[in-house]
């Protein structure tokens, strides 16, 4: 199951709150990292990673058949 969106924002605040924007423009993850380095963040008690999280924020909803990239 996926969380509904879209998001509360106490959600959107404590995203905020693990993110810092580096000099060249990059946002850097800085709460939970998995195994594989991805940032997670849990919204409405599920584990979801952070870039999908900010691509739905800031683009909107993702196509079914897109690949979205951390970097």
């Amino acid at each position: 199951m996926r969380p509904t969106w879209p998001l509360q924002a106490a959600e959107i605040i404590r995203l905020a709150q693990f993110t810092r924007q580096r000099r060249r423009g990059c946002w850097e993850w800085l709460g939970c990292k998995g195994t594989h380095g991805y940032g997670y963040i849990s919204v409405r008690r599920q584990q979801v990673v952070v870039h999908r999280v900010v691509y739905r924020l800031c683009i909107g909803p993702i196509p079914t058949d897109y690949f979205v990239c951390h970097v």
